[in-house]
């Protein structure tokens, strides 16, 4: 009975302090000058930093390989016009693969400089959102433009307006407004 009670008790002072811990947290957060919004940008902007690098590496392996086998099947082309009867066998098949292949690496290639662009862009947005911290910049991030196609607007609230490309990004605040034209969207 007795081992029954201090449990309890134990049990209400865990309590208390987790309810104290709470609550002391949610007003230290109210009143920090860090907005919950720009602490979500944050970590939404690393994770499309991580997913980039990723990206990337993998199409530089992918481009690796292709380039690999177009070199294989140009030494395949170049034994058979010196005569070897082997390489004369499978030199349709090495024009076929090396053409197939060089279109491959053709569209990795451009793959590549659209996802560096992005991670560039995210490397950008990384480092605003850092300078917002050391109150480099008094914005209240409320979003950001993570990916797009086309024609893409933002009104700002004071009047200003920007064209989002592949060399900037957008960070939105209360207030702002995207317009997409034509088959355009923005996430």
């Amino acid at each position: 009975m007795k081992h029954n009670m201090k449990t309890k008790k134990e049990l209400k002072s865990a309590l208390f302090c987790l309810l104290y811990i709470f609550f002391f947290s949610q007003f230290v957060f109210a009143q920090s000058t860090v907005n919950y919004h720009w602490l979500n940008a944050y970590f939404e902007v690393n994770k499309i930093l991580d997913e980039e690098n990723k990206k990337v590496k993998e199409i530089q392996e992918s481009i690796a390989k292709d380039k690999q086998i177009i070199e294989q099947t140009e030494k395949i082309i170049h034994l058979s016009k010196q005569g070897d009867p082997d390489a004369k066998k499978n030199e349709m098949k090495a024009l076929v693969l090396q053409q197939q292949v060089q279109e491959t690496l053709r569209i990795n290639e451009k793959l590549l400089e659209q996802t560096q662009l992005k991670k560039e862009n995210a490397q950008r947005m990384m480092a605003y959102l850092q300078n917002m911290t050391k109150g480099a910049f008094d914005a209240k991030v409320k979003g950001f433009i993570t990916d797009f196609k086309g024609d893409i607007q933002i009104f700002k609230s004071n009047g200003q307006i920007f064209y989002v490309n592949d060399n900037d990004f957008g960070l939105l605040e209360s207030g702002d407004k995207i317009i997409s034209y034509g088959n355009s969207y923005a996430k």
